[in-house]
């Protein structure tokens, strides 16, 4: 999984090979023995993602399922409508480096603060229109989106910056099962 943006800082610090409980790390394997690799770039925006993806491709063999969590630090200096398209361009230059891999919209999560605004109803829309577009663009390139949508915007899920989450919000943001979704919107597994 490549994350961008609020990127919990102790997964960049966690050693090669450590999971946790839900199997979470810098490298872990899943429960299916199948490996994955944790890496982004704290406070990172869109066009950060060409140089990760480049880094990754010189080191590792193209993965067979890529989960993407980018966008939510580029709302509010972006209109929706040139953050897709810029989203948009991104995955179709990946799908050209990476042709048999899976692309996975994992969609922006609410927040409460927001970098560029403090209209944070302007900013909802916005994100809610993100998602909407890039998960059904996903959808008809044969991807598939992660939603979340028991994370709200509250201390229960966000800490006091508005911005990164809580245990309980990066328990649920990891992977639930059923919350990978394709074009006919049921889970797959």
């Amino acid at each position: 999984m490549l994350q961008f943006g609020s990127l919990d800082p102790r997964l960049l610090s966690m050693p090669l090979g450590s999971q946790r409980k839900t199997g979470r790390g810098k490298l872990g394997a899943a429960e299916d023995g199948s490996k994955y690799l944790v890496a982004g770039k704290c406070g990172g925006k869109v066009l950060d993602m060409k140089q990760q993806i480049r880094t990754m491709l010189k080191y590792e063999d193209p993965p067979t399922i890529l989960v993407l969590h980018i966008g939510g630090n580029d709302i509010g200096e972006k209109s929706s409508k040139t953050l897709c398209e810029l989203i948009r361009k991104q995955f179709s230059w990946m799908r050209q480096l990476m042709l048999d891999t899976v692309f996975v919209w994992s969609q922006i999560i609410p927040r409460s603060s927001w970098r560029y605004s403090d209209n944070i109803n302007a900013m909802e829309k916005c994100r809610m229109r993100v998602n909407t577009s890039i998960a059904s663009f996903l959808t008809k390139t044969d991807g598939c989106y992660l939603r979340y949508p028991d994370i709200k915007a509250n201390e229960l899920f966000l800490m006091k910056d508005g911005v990164h989450l809580t245990s309980l919000g990066n328990n649920i943001f990891e992977y639930p099962p059923g919350r990978i979704r394709n074009d006919h919107q049921e889970s797959w597994h």
